[in-house]
């Protein structure tokens, strides 16, 4: 009788022992294949956010790991994010294209403060991009008709503007050089929805060049995208979905428009 009461503790104690070790064993799998994943990238520091990141994949489909590199979904991950306690490292390939997220802690000794606050602020802008454009159909200045559906296959570069908003004035001279860079290509199609009426455009372009296909009168357009700020640039890729979005002008809203629509085209 004793010997079988020393037994079932064996047991016992076998079992205890065995379930740690199954949950190290599960979660050394999962850093492995985290620690994979990021095999053969390159970790983004402070002169690579410099040079400018690109986002080629939707952010939907990219891998998120935090430091145990354990997967992470997008609801997890944007509920960190918004706390305001973590930051995103990016791991890149060779063409500055983000692979792979990690999430750090903001309280991390490096990278500085600026670099980790634009990181947030490029994924979250990331985030907040809607996954399918909404159909559209139009007339430019010109009367020449766009539909969205029409459109597939080609990238689309859409702005939205007003006459009297000053930042989208001053971001038409960069503008306009992106339309010249790029107007041999006929896989890239660039749309200005502006709510005013046409009359007030025209006296408006004859003082500023605006080469975008402007479309009038927009208003349904603008609010069908949820645009509450001016300006705002998106693009769309060639399946239809939105992979950039800026609300108002930043220094770098010209990079990186020029940058992701050559990423596309590639």
């Amino acid at each position: 009788m004793k010997n079988v009461i020393l037994q079932e503790k064996s047991i016992h104690m076998k079992a205890k022992n065995v379930v740690p070790f199954i949950l190290f064993s599960l979660l050394f799998c999962l850093h492995v294949q985290g620690q994979k994943e990021l095999e053969g990238l390159i970790k983004v520091g402070e002169q690579e956010l410099k040079n400018k990141i690109t986002f080629k994949q939707d952010i939907a489909d990219l891998p998120f790991y935090d430091l145990e590199g354990e997967k992470m979904d997008m609801n997890k991950v944007n509920s960190l994010l918004d706390s305001y306690k973590f930051f995103p490292q990016f791991y890149i390939n060779e063409n500055n294209e983000v692979e792979a997220v990690v999430l750090r802690k903001m309280l991390d000794e490096t990278p500085s403060a600026m670099a980790k606050m634009n990181s947030l602020r490029m994924l979250k802008k990331k985030t907040s991009e809607s996954p399918e454009a909404l159909e559209f159909s139009v007339k430019d200045m010109d009367g020449k008709s766009f539909e969205l559906s029409e459109l597939k296959g080609k990238v689309v570069v859409i702005n939205f503007w007003f006459v009297n908003c000053k930042p989208c004035v001053d971001e038409m001279p960069g503008l306009n050089k992106i339309v010249e860079k790029f107007k041999n290509n006929q896989n890239v199609i660039f749309l200005a929805f502006s709510f005013d009426k046409k009359n007030n455009i025209e006296l408006f372009l004859k003082k500023h060049q605006f080469l975008y296909n402007i479309i009038p009168e927009s208003k349904q357009v603008v609010t069908n995208y949820g645009v509450r700020s001016f300006p705002t640039n998106l693009i769309m890729n060639q399946e239809g979905k939105v992979v950039y979005k800026e609300k108002g002008f930043h220094h770098d809203t010209i990079f990186e428009l020029e940058n992701t629509i050559s990423s596309l085209i590639k």
